[in-house]
């Protein structure tokens, strides 16, 4: 729970000075993690697909628009399909190769 506040209460924070919420909660979690002596906290995928991710996508389609999508769709598709493809072929190298 303290988690899921924490990221309630960045995200207003970033809404409020107009900056990336996403990328906010990232950097603190990411300075949180490296402090010595902060406990280790493992959330289960099952919470995370069921309670957290839902409400990210609603605000997001919210925020979004179908001009947008179309204005963009280029990139999307080169970074949600070539670019997955692209990095699936040097893992496979990297592999083969080790």
């Amino acid at each position: 729970m303290g988690v899921l506040a924490g990221s309630l209460a960045l995200t207003a924070f970033a809404r409020r000075y107009n900056l990336s919420a996403p990328l906010l909660v990232v950097v603190v979690a990411l300075g949180v993690a490296l402090i010595p002596g902060v406990p280790r906290l493992e959330l289960q995928p099952e919470l995370i697909l069921t309670v957290v991710l839902p409400p990210l996508l609603y605000s997001t389609s919210l925020e979004s628009s179908l001009t947008h999508f179309k204005t963009n769709l280029r990139p999307i598709v080169a970074l949600g399909v070539v670019l997955v493809a692209v990095t699936a072929v040097v893992v496979a190298v990297v592999v083969h190769l080790l």
